[in-house]
């Protein structure tokens, strides 16, 4: 009993030891200068790899990475460290207080802004109601189809590939299936990603269907060509509600018979429908009609190697390849960085069906008596609120195609008053910043997109309190400390000046 106090208190002086030492360190000049430059270093970085790539890489790699996070935490327990080594504080330690606790609130804000704020766009065209922002983190989503139900989804995995570290993989995951009643089937399946592509060119055809399925539908292949732009495009038919492509000021739509005109269109509309020939085989045939009119222009029947003339200014169509039944069939191909149309492509296997998917596409999978959705989707978060495009508008230096400016009106809520939205004038709704960002043009040159970028910052204002409080303290350091110290020039008794 008697050599156990020794032992005791020879533990609690190492105890006391590695507090001190831990402690120094912490508050320490050295690492508070290792941490600085280790910030500098990492923004360099960051700022290197996001004018090579872009943003989205940069904070994947460096901004949200491990590393980055783990600085600005010590860096956040130095500044603590730092102050609590002043004990007990004097009153010249008020500046270097002040200053520190500044620190520390920014990057408090700076956290509160990593994890719940929301830095996304949204893009519109006129009349386009939009009431989800979407952000620049890439899911890949499973859901079931249940008869009676709503899908249940099954899956939900953030891929974190980017084209510096290239793909990663391959990954897989376990899926749950759900039975016809929405319980467990206690059956599972497995989804895998086999490759992922940054930059990939899309390549659409077409294949016949089994014989005597019914899977295929009317799939036509044309071109309109004009002076002006060049455009080829498949088209296939979606049931009774018709298909379409938007060419910015026309429309093409294509359907099984042509349509009752009830109502005009917003936009000139070139129709594509199907009528039986004198064998009984059905034929595309064309016909148009202009903007605000219900009174339809027949063109005619459209044939390989006849060039139609529209009426839209010297634009042709010419039918390429016409199916009455055929199974759309998309491929890929890796492209060059920059690549013109190049789109983000991800390959998944479900079971032993593989399937490319692009971003913001989804996959139909039908196995045994399950049907999957497949889904490879930017994150989305709900605005809580619907914001609708009223009107863009675009003005260019006189004589070229340069944009001097472009402005957004919008509304939201679902009120009739019209916000604008231009370069330096954003709209605050509701927690939400919207700022005009950028626009998209069709292939003829008319803007038809217009790009909002979306932020939400609940970290702003505690930042601007942490910038204020870092702003005065620095003022109380560098001034009213040689008062708090007693050595202002102030403060001191001057000599008495004496006269002859």
């Amino acid at each position: 009993m008697t050599k156990a106090k020794p032992t005791k208190q020879l533990a609690n002086r190492g105890l006391s030891w590695a507090f001190h030492k831990t402690f120094n360190f912490l508050a320490s000049i050295e690492l508070a200068v290792f941490v600085i430059l280790a910030i500098a270093v990492f923004s360099a970085v960051g700022t290197i790899y996001e004018a090579k790539y872009d943003r989205e890489v940069a904070f994947s790699i460096v901004y949200r990475g491990f590393w980055f996070t783990s600085i600005l935490v010590l860096f956040m327990l130095n500044l603590l460290f730092a102050a609590l080594s002043r004990l007990p504080w004097k009153r010249y330690h008020i500046g270097f207080l002040v200053t520190h606790l500044g620190l520390i609130i920014l990057l408090i804000g700076s956290l509160m802004t990593a994890l719940w704020g929301v830095d996304g766009n949204i893009s519109m065209g006129v009349d386009e109601t939009q009431q989800v922002v979407q952000l620049e983190e890439d899911y890949l989503h499973v859901w079931q189809a249940v008869p009676g139900k709503e899908y249940q989804r099954l899956l939900s995995k953030r891929l974190d590939y980017n084209p510096v570290s290239g793909f990663t993989g391959p990954e897989e995951w376990n899926i749950d299936l759900q039975d016809y009643d929405g319980n467990d089937a206690n059956r599972r399946t497995k989804l895998e990603v086999l490759d992922w592509w940054p930059y990939a060119h899309r390549h659409v055809g077409v294949r016949q269907p089994p014989k005597g399925s019914n899977l295929g539908v009317p799939a036509i292949y044309f071109r309109l060509m004009g002076s002006r732009a060049n455009i080829d495009q498949w088209l296939f038919l979606n049931g009774v509600q018709g298909s379409q492509v938007d060419l910015g000021p026309a429309r093409i739509e294509f359907y099984q018979d042509l349509p009752q005109m009830t109502e005009g269109r917003d936009k000139r509309t070139l129709f594509i429908y199907l009528e039986k020939n004198s064998k009984g085989k059905l034929r595309p045939h064309l016909a148009q009609v202009p903007r605000k009119s219900i009174k339809i222009q027949k063109i005619g029947e459209a044939k390989p190697e006849n060039r139609m003339l529209l009426g839209w200014m010297d634009f042709e169509f010419l039918l390429e390849e016409f199916h009455a039944s055929a199974i759309p069939s998309t491929r890929y191909t890796k492209a060059p960085k920059g690549a013109k149309g190049a789109v983000e492509a991800i390959e998944i296997r479900l079971n032993s069906e593989t399937r490319w998917l692009e971003m913001g596409a989804a996959a139909q999978i039908l196995w045994d008596q399950y049907l999957f959705y497949v889904q490879y989707t930017k994150k989305q978060v709900p605005l809580g609120f619907p914001i609708r495009l009223r009107r863009f508008d675009i003005s260019f230096y006189e004589g070229s195609t340069r944009p001097k400016s472009y402005e957004s009106r919008v509304s939201v809520d679902n009120t009739a008053e019209q916000i604008l939205i231009k370069m330096n004038e954003p709209l605050h709704h509701k927690n939400f910043t919207f700022y005009q960002s950028s626009y998209s043009m069709d292939q003829n040159g008319n803007p038809v997109i217009s790009v909002l970028s979306v932020n939400r910052d609940p970290g702003r204002w505690t930042k601007y309190l942490g910038c204020l409080m870092l702003t005065l303290g620095i003022i109380l350091m560098f001034y009213f400390r040689p008062i708090y110290s007693g050595k202002s020039k102030w403060l001191q008794k001057r000599p008495t000046e004496v006269t002859a």
